[in-house]
């Protein structure tokens, strides 16, 4: 299947009354930032420049998560309409740069099937997939462009990223 129709999120939408909600899959992706032992601090207060990124193509809903060896914050990003296929890569580089030009030490992203656990880059524990991820330290990975059959980042790359992790936990 292509990366487009591989993409999908679960969205919560309001119902008729304004207290029904319920959550339908939609496209979009999942931004994950980790700061390690730190905190995003005062980066929260510029989480309007990451919608800049898709040209209001998409809606944005950012949430903190606490504990240890998880992210401290992510974008659940709705894509109402897909960029073209060259525009496609820089918009998901460029997202994941947000996180780690905000002091994350790494970022990655994913569909409704990664998660906000660092053991998604452990090829022994995994718990999710990794679409695509950006470190200051190696660099970008991508699996696959929009239009190409989906794939994960590779095997390799995720044992780089893993390191860099493991380094920082």
């Amino acid at each position: 299947m292509i990366t487009k129709d591989s993409l999908g999120i679960f969205w919560a939408i309001p119902g008729q009354s304004s207290r029904v909600v319920y959550q339908d899959e939609v496209c979009g992706i999942i931004f994950y930032g980790y700061w390690g032992c730190g905190s995003i601090g005062e980066f929260g207060k510029h989480i309007a420049s990451f919608e800049d990124i898709w040209s209001g193509r998409v809606d944005v809903r950012f949430r903190e998560w606490e504990g240890q060896g998880v992210s401290n914050l992510s974008a659940e990003v709705k894509i109402n309409s897909w960029p073209d296929d060259g525009e496609w890569l820089i918009c998901i580089r460029r997202s994941l740069e947000w996180f780690v030009e905000g002091g994350a030490i790494i970022s990655w992203c994913g569909s409704e099937l990664s998660s906000p656990s660092l053991d998604v880059f452990s090829s022994v524990g995994g718990s999710g997939s990794v679409y695509a991820a950006y470190s200051e330290h190696i660099g970008f990975a991508c699996g696959s462009g929009l239009n190409c059959e989906y794939q994960d980042v590779g095997p390799s790359d995720l044992e780089r990223f893993n390191g860099l992790v493991l380094g920082s936990v």
